[in-house]
């Protein structure tokens, strides 16, 4: 058959490898499937016969166990296996931003306290103690504190450290309602500003910066919140 096809005698056995043997059928089970074929021909009216269909009929190729479990076609490529962050370590990480943040706007709110002069700032920082509960001193020193808490509490979660973790947990009632403390003093001195600030532009910069201080003070308590209630 291969000088038919103008194939080598190699090339033409390897098109076709039977199923369940690594090269050609024995010339023992060709003739049994044969003749079950012949046998039982009017099974076959109008249809190829070959001796592959009786033998797999009744389970006797010498199929491997590996290969009955080997899929068809190409196998598929395997996917690049990539990190899964869980929802609250991305919580945690949302946290620890704002927090870092909050650090920069409490700098950023004592250096604009310095920058004036002695009456004003006296008057600035007591208006500020009273409305967020803390001094500007202490309120920088709280949120570096909160940063190092966060940090500490994502560790400790993610070591399974439950008397640790427990422990910082404990603290976020008392943060939550102290940061509400300061997102209304930002909040109370937008309202401030209306009526100290007459030059448009000053007005509309200041009360962009104070919005942002109150929003980014919010977000924080409100991603506090998920924590304390994971």
């Amino acid at each position: 058959m291969a000088p038919l096809y103008g194939m080598t005698y190699e090339a033409f056995i390897s098109q076709r490898v039977n199923p369940g043997y690594d090269g050609l059928m024995p010339a023992e089970d060709c003739a049994a499937g044969l003749a079950y074929a012949v046998v039982h021909a009017k099974d076959y009216h109008g249809q190829m016969a070959d001796p592959i269909q009786p033998l797999n009929k009744f389970g006797l190729l010498p199929i491997k166990r590996e290969t009955l479990h080997k899929p068809i076609g190409k196998p598929s490529p395997k996917k690049p296996e990539t990190p899964v962050i869980p929802e609250m370590s991305a919580v945690y990480s949302q946290a620890v931003e704002l927090a870092l943040e909050l650090i920069k706007i409490l700098e950023t709110v004592n250096k604009e306290f310095d920058e004036q002069n002695f009456f004003a700032r006296t008057w600035a920082k007591r208006i500020f103690q009273q409305r967020s509960g803390l001094s500007i001193k202490d309120w920088v020193q709280n949120s570096a504190d909160l940063v190092s808490e966060l940090q500490n509490l994502s560790s400790s979660v993610e070591a399974e450290q439950k008397e640790k973790a427990q422990k910082i947990m404990a603290k976020l009632p008392f943060l939550i309602t102290t940061l509400g403390k300061l997102a209304d003093y930002f909040q109370s001195t937008k309202e401030d500003a209306k009526g100290f600030i007459k030059d448009p532009e000053t007005l509309s910069a200041a009360l962009e910066a104070l919005t942002y201080r109150e929003k980014t003070v919010r977000a924080l308590i409100s991603t506090l919140k998920r924590i304390a209630n994971a």
